[in-house]
């Protein structure tokens, strides 16, 4: 009777043809199985099942069952030789180099590094089939930490650096003749770019740099200055009308103001200082001070006039026209003297 051994021998060959994947975490074209159990051991079950024999009658059924038990104690051991998982795409990923691996500090974050280097180091040898899922899974955590690892971030230091020095010239940007080119250069900059694209934040630094490096200042504005020195200068031919400390006070001035306006001009940023002598000379030109007139002809003449005797006049020009003309006489004297006192300065001496 071959009926129990015939069934256990079709159970065996439908448990020991099980297999398992093992996966390429990074093409799935590449998977491949491999079977579930030792193939030493499957090899010895089969040469068992082989020893079945066909032409045995009922008095040999002895044969029979004690290949049909032998059998199943092989197959009860089955599960103590399962074959050895599959490493192959786990040792694939360990030895994979990330691209900058031999400068993984510069180039990668130390998180995400780390978990590149806890998942090589996830790897257990000796798994067995029955395990092959979690072997699969180191493979792919490798891939997965390999290809999400993080670049640091590009160094903008130097960038920095210059794009302050354009925030501190800012408000005076109208001062430079090609303030156009700086600014050119602090828009292109663009922010975020990784550690992979450090060249080109140097580049946007180097551009900064020769843009600022090259900024040509405007010539300050001596426009009040020259006016000023202008109005001086015209004084300078009436020295003898002021007095000599306003003068001397004015004249040192004077030649501070036209000194520094013939030297090369200064450049708009320091205007304060062109401003200064244009103030400076401003206030001793008004600060000079007249000399007085000499009044002493006018107070002779009218003392003189004062004592002569009008009643003598008037005997000699009896007639009211005669008396009016000597009276517009006199008040003609009288108003000439008036003018004189008004004009107390030096330049008025003619007229007095």
């Amino acid at each position: 009777n071959y009926e129990a051994l015939d069934e256990l021998i079709g159970e065996i060959n439908q448990h020991t043809n099980e297999t398992v994947e093992v996966v390429d975490p990074a093409n799935s074209a590449n998977n491949y199985t491999i079977p579930y159990y030792s193939a030493e051991y499957l090899a010895t079950m089969q040469a068992k099942i082989a020893e079945r024999d066909n032409s045995l009658v009922i008095l040999q059924q002895d044969k029979v069952d004690n290949l049909t038990a032998a059998l199943e104690d092989m197959y009860a051991k089955l599960g103590e030789n399962l074959n050895e998982a599959d490493y192959k795409f786990a040792t694939e990923q360990k030895n994979i180099q990330a691209q900058y691996e031999a400068e993984y500090e510069k180039y990668y974050t130390a998180a995400s590094w780390k978990k590149l280097v806890d998942a090589r180091a996830a790897i257990k040898n000796g798994r067995l089939a029955g395990e092959q899922a979690q072997v699969n899974g180191w493979a792919k955590a490798i891939y997965d930490a390999r290809n999400s690892l993080v670049y640091n971030g590009a160094d903008y230091s130097k960038v920095a650096e210059y794009q302050a020095k354009y925030n501190e010239l800012l408000a005076n940007k109208s001062w430079y003749t090609n303030w156009s080119d700086f600014e050119t250069a602090y828009r292109a900059v663009v922010e975020g770019k990784d550690i992979t694209e450090q060249a080109t934040v140097d580049g946007y630094a180097t551009q900064l740099q020769t843009t600022y490096e090259a900024l040509d200042l405007k010539d300050a504005d001596y426009a009040a200055l020259r006016a000023e020195l202008a109005v001086a200068e015209a004084k300078t031919d009436n020295k003898m009308f002021y007095t000599d400390a306003s003068y001397n006070t004015f004249y040192t001035e004077y030649l501070k103001a036209k000194e520094f306006a013939a030297k090369d001009p200064v450049t708009i940023d320091k205007q304060a200082e062109v401003d200064a002598y244009t103030d400076a000379l401003k206030k001793a030109v008004a600060g000079l001070e007249w000399k007085p007139a000499d009044m002493a002809p006018v107070t002779s003449a009218l003392e003189a006039y004062n004592n002569v005797d009008m009643s003598a006049y008037m005997e000699e020009y009896p007639t009211d026209t005669d008396a009016d003309g000597i009276v517009d006489v006199w008040e003609a004297v009288q108003a000439a003297a008036d003018a004189a006192e008004a004009l107390p300065r030096l330049t008025a001496q003619a007229s007095i």
